[in-house]
């Protein structure tokens, strides 16, 4: 976790995946019988792109973010829950301050 990314999202809260390949096997579980997709987002030149967009592409100014997505194609527009069990285990939700305090606390220590 690199702490001026977190510093930029500039949200109170965030969620650390201890072992996200558990959690991609949760949702793929969850979402058996059902269209879905993962993958790394790209990154296009808002002032010079002029293709089709998809799910998995945001403009250039958000590439600090690196981010990963899933997605579900379902024919309703209605929101829905999917179900994928309990994340405990696997998941850690701290206050962003918190984190970055530790993450501090970590790098001077390890130096």
């Amino acid at each position: 976790v690199d702490i001026e990314t977190l510093k930029k999202f500039n949200l109170p809260y965030c969620v650390i995946f201890a072992n996200p390949d558990v959690f991609l096997l949760k949702f793929q579980k969850a979402a058996e019988g059902m269209e879905w997709r993962t993958g790394k987002v790209s990154f296009y030149d808002d002032k010079t792109f002029n293709g089709d967009l998809h799910e998995f592409m945001k403009p250039q100014s958000f590439k600090w973010q690196n981010e990963f997505r899933l997605a579900l194609t379902k024919s309703e527009k209605d929101p829905f829950y999917l179900e994928i069990g309990d994340i405990h285990s696997i998941a850690h939700l701290y206050r962003t301050e918190e984190l970055i305090e530790l993450l501090n606390d970590v790098k001077i220590n390890t130096v």
